[in-house]
């Protein structure tokens, strides 16, 4: 237990019993052959397409990230569908859909590199990461300040529903923007970062 933490993140309602935790280890060596992951695959430019090599942790973020991005749509459609229509709905909207193109680049662009048989560099992995963890917590924002307008009880309830839900997904460790963006912080300063 001395050699690592665990760090208690799914404190949301609904998976505190899972007792699916993370667990950090920090500073200690891995030989190759016990890691799993991307840069095996990134490797096999012949045998895999562009899709198969792509980094992991874009696969699973991003995927992550899809589901945030439609909860708040949802939500976003629900409001509008419900006869309001005003200047913080347009914001929301375009905040939104600022963060899928975002992700919709990242992924084009990693897929070219694996494409042209290069491997997804930190610039771009990293950058990847950042836009998800912000979409992340554009959709919180976006579906929190929808709770603030005038509503029927009826779109009330299913946008406290939609946080709900929300809440249980940024629960998850690679949803955490302060983590993330303290990470690509770190990048841009020059500070050597761990994938």
């Amino acid at each position: 237990r001395a050699d690592f933490t665990v760090d208690k993140r799914w404190d949301a309602v609904g998976l505190r019993g899972v007792d699916a935790d993370d667990v950090c280890v920090r500073g200690a060596y891995v030989p190759a052959h016990r890691v799993v992951g991307s840069a095996e695959r990134a490797r096999q430019p012949d045998t895999l397409p562009p899709l198969y090599r792509l980094p992991l942790p874009t696969v699973l973020t991003h995927t992550s990230a899809a589901c945030l991005l439609g909860v708040a749509r949802g939500a976003l459609a629900e409001v509008r569908a419900g006869g309001l229509a005003t200047d913080a709905q347009d914001r929301i909207a375009w905040e939104l859909e600022a963060s899928a193109l975002q992700l919709h680049r990242n992924v084009r662009e990693q897929m070219n590199t694996l494409r042209d048989g290069r491997l997804v560099g930190e610039e771009l992995a990293l950058r990847a990461r950042r836009d998800q963890a912000n979409l992340a917590e554009r959709a919180h924002v976006s579906v929190r300040s929808l709770r603030t307008l005038e509503v029927p009880d009826t779109i009330l309830r299913t946008l406290k529903r939609r946080l709900r839900d929300l809440h249980v997904l940024r629960a998850h460790a690679t949803n955490d923007s302060e983590q993330v963006l303290s990470v690509y912080g770190q990048h841009l300063l020059g500070i050597s970062v761990d994938n």
